[in-house]
């Protein structure tokens, strides 16, 4: 998805989609083509009326009865406005919040495997943090409650001083203390697991957490454990200033690509292993706007 509009469009693609899958009773009649037709119309449409540069939507429909499942994607625009370049479903985008639910389920193996417990204080891990005394309510949070939201820590890329360093140079590493830092020493929104507020704040915990537990990059487990297993060929971490095959995006009207780089650090919004191989200690904050995803090709 395009980075202007983000919010609303999110909104009107999910209405397509549910409404042109549901529409195929009973799933032995599914007709692909049709679907893919009707989404496409609807895409369109909805590109036209909100006028976002491009999109893309893909779905998946299992039929239990047949024991087969259907799959499809659509797109809909242009993947660069200033080179008229059509925007196709093999063309990568940012992937926003998709990717926490790769941070989640890397989690969830991790706690299978015994290497974590989702009760278990995150003190246990981050106790030594020089930071983690100051961090809202750090000593009552579980494991738990960062992946589910119920923490009550703020969320940092909700607060102006972050929105003003996102503008810092391009070139400047990002640390996740700097991201932490945002955080340190505010008032919790509410007592830890007694309500709920998503913060992408969360999600650098968890991903600190799991790279202390198993002694890995949370980039590399990922990869191990959830791209190269169901075949994500062309998924990738977005930790560099310069990715392949990325399709542009715009903030403010302003492309975030120019000449091949991004504008803006990725790094604010990912985070992972540089080129040099060198582990910088730098964690998942939007959770794979972390990654970059485009369908599978079968």
């Amino acid at each position: 998805m395009k980075t202007c509009c983000r919010k609303p469009l999110a909104l009107l693609l999910t209405l397509c989609f549910v409404g042109a899958v549901h529409g195929q009773t009973p799933a032995s009649k599914f007709d692909l083509q049709r679907i893919l037709s009707t989404l496409q119309t609807h895409l369109d449409q909805s590109r036209i009326a909100v006028k976002f540069p491009g999109a893309q939507v893909g779905f998946k429909w299992i039929d239990s009865e047949a024991k087969r499942y259907y799959s499809g994607s659509v797109a809909s625009g242009l993947s660069d406005i200033e080179h008229k370049t059509t925007l196709k479903t093999s063309d990568r985008l940012l992937a926003g919040s998709v990717g926490k639910t790769f941070v989640a389920a890397v989690a969830l193996m991790l706690v299978e495997q015994g290497k974590l417990k989702l009760d278990e204080k995150i003190s246990t891990w981050l106790g030594n943090e020089i930071w983690f005394s100051r961090l809202p309510n750090g000593q009552a949070i579980t494991l738990r409650m960062l992946l589910n939201h119920s923490s009550g820590i703020p969320n940092h890329v909700d607060l102006p001083e972050f929105e003003k360093a996102t503008y810092k140079s391009a070139s400047h590493d990002v640390d996740y203390s700097e991201l932490i830092a945002y955080v340190l020493n505010k008032k919790p929104l509410f007592p830890a697991g007694q309500g709920y507020s998503y913060a992408d704040t969360n999600y650098i915990l968890a991903g600190m957490i799991i790279e202390k537990a198993s002694g890995k990059t949370l980039y590399g487990l990922v990869d191990e454990l959830i791209l190269k297993p169901w075949k994500f060929e062309r998924t990738i971490p977005s930790n560099a200033l310069v990715l392949p095959e990325v399709s542009n995006g715009y903030l403010s009207n302003k492309p975030v690509i120019v000449n091949g780089k991004f504008t803006i650090n990725p790094q604010w919004e990912t985070v992972g292993k540089q080129a040099t191989g060198k582990i910088q200690r730098e964690y998942m904050e939007d959770c794979v706007t972390a990654f970059i995803v485009t369908n599978r090709k079968d």
